[in-house]
């Protein structure tokens, strides 16, 4: 599979966002999941020669898949985010509400997961949301099923994101 990078979606900020719209979009990321699939499975030690048919049983079977892919993320994850980030503020008030979210959420953990995850798709997603208890839980999220639409301007700003499942 060659590599094509993934376009940008873009929306006019002035115009509504309508169900057509959102369908619209949702159908253009499909289109990306197969290039996500692909990339998850060149993590996973999946390659295409596995896919390829036995040789005759008096002919050699040399071939070889090298997991390199694994291999560089996991080191340049290791490299990048390998020493968690030190968060610090002057009032201690703060500071204690601060530690209290990262260790409710695990953020050492999200924030690894999230370095690993941009570094397999080529982006990710870190997904806020209040629980039944009214406390912010961070999560991370995949490309897969997740996708982000920008303004039409030069700035590219975010205008709104799509999380969605597909069941039958």
């Amino acid at each position: 599979m060659k590599y094509k990078p993934p376009k940008l979606m873009t929306f006019s900020k002035d115009e509504p966002i309508t169900v057509e719209v959102v369908t619209k979009f949702m159908e253009k990321h499909k289109l990306e999941v197969a290039r996500y699939e692909y990339l998850k499975n060149m993590y996973l030690g999946i390659m295409a020669i596995d896919d390829e048919t036995a040789k005759d049983s008096w002919k050699p079977d040399n071939r070889l898949a090298v997991n390199f892919t694994k291999y560089i993320v996991d080191t340049f994850t290791g490299y990048f985010n390998g020493i968690p980030v030190k968060k610090s503020h002057s009032d201690k008030e703060i500071l204690t509400k601060l530690q209290e979210f990262d260790n409710l959420n695990d953020m050492e953990d999200e924030e690894s997961e999230l370095a690993k995850m941009a570094c397999i798709y080529g982006r990710a997603f870190e997904f806020l949301y209040q629980d039944e208890d009214t406390q912010t839980n961070v999560v991370y999220n995949s490309p897969e099923n997740m996708f982000m639409v920008y303004d039409d301007t030069v700035k590219q700003e975010p205008l709104f994101a799509v999380r969605y499942g597909v069941d039958e």
